[in-house]
C-alpha cells in the first residue's frame, strides 16, 4: 500500500513539473536560438581573423619587417605599469639587421630621448626562432647600441599578433615588459 501512495505521489509530482514547462523551454525561444546562433557566428569570425593576424605577424617576423605597438610597459621591479599607451611612441621595431626599443611613457619628465623615456637603436644579433607546445612563436636576440646593450625575448601568442617583449639590459638597470600587437612594417627603401 505505501509502495502504491508513494508511486501515485512520485507520478503526480512528474506530471506537475512536465506541465509546469512551456513549449520555450522545452523547443527553445527561436530568439535567444538566432542570438546564439550569430554569437558562434561572429566568434567564429574572429578566430579567423586573429589566425590570419597570427600568420601575418609571423611571416614579417621572419623577414625581418615588423614593429610591436606597446600599449602596456611594466617595470617589475618598481611595480610601475603604465597602460593605454601610444604604440607610435612605445614600441619594438625591427628592420632587419636593426633594432629600435623607444618608450616614452612620462609627460613629466623629458627623458633621454626627449619624450619621456629611453630610446635604443643597434644592430640585432644571436636571433633564434622557437615555438613552444602551445604553438607560441618566440624570438630571441640582443641589440647593441651605442651606450646600451639589451637581451630581448618576443612572444607572439598562438592564433594573435598579440605579443610580449620582455627586455633585459645587460649592464645592468632595470628589466621592463611591453605588450601590444605585432604589426608587418613596410619599410621604403630609397
Amino acid at each position: 500500500m505505501k509502495r502504491i501512495i508513494f508511486l501515485l505521489a512520485a507520478l503526480f509530482v512528474f506530471i506537475g513539473t512536465v506541465s509546469a514547462q512551456t513549449p520555450d523551454d522545452i523547443y527553445g525561444d527561436p530568439i535567444r536560438v538566432e542570438s546564439k546562433k550569430a554569437k558562434l557566428e561572429q566568434k567564429k569570425k574572429t578566430e579567423i581573423k586573429d589566425s590570419l593576424l597570427f600568420l601575418a605577424a609571423q611571416d614579417a617576423m621572419r623577414r625581418g619587417l615588423w614593429v610591436l605597438q606597446a600599449e602596456v610597459v611594466d617595470f617589475p621591479r618598481s611595480a610601475y605599469t603604465a597602460h593605454a599607451l601610444d604604440g607610435d611612441r612605445n614600441f619594438v621595431l625591427c628592420q632587419g639587421t636593426q633594432g629600435i626599443i623607444q618608450t616614452a611613457i612620462s609627460m613629466v619628465h623629458p627623458g633621454l630621448n626627449g619624450m619621456g623615456g629611453v630610446t635604443l637603436e643597434g644592430n640585432m644579433s644571436n636571433l633564434s626562432f622557437s615555438t613552444d607546445r602551445d604553438k607560441n612563436l618566440q624570438l630571441t636576440y640582443n641589440i647593441v647600441g651605442l651606450d646600451i646593450n639589451a637581451d630581448i625575448v618576443i612572444t607572439v601568442y598562438a592564433g594573435s599578433n598579440f605579443a610580449q617583449a620582455m627586455i633585459t639590459p645587460m649592464m645592468g638597470g632595470e628589466p621592463m615588459t611591453m605588450r601590444g600587437r605585432i604589426v608587418p612594417y613596410v619599410h621604403v627603401f630609397e
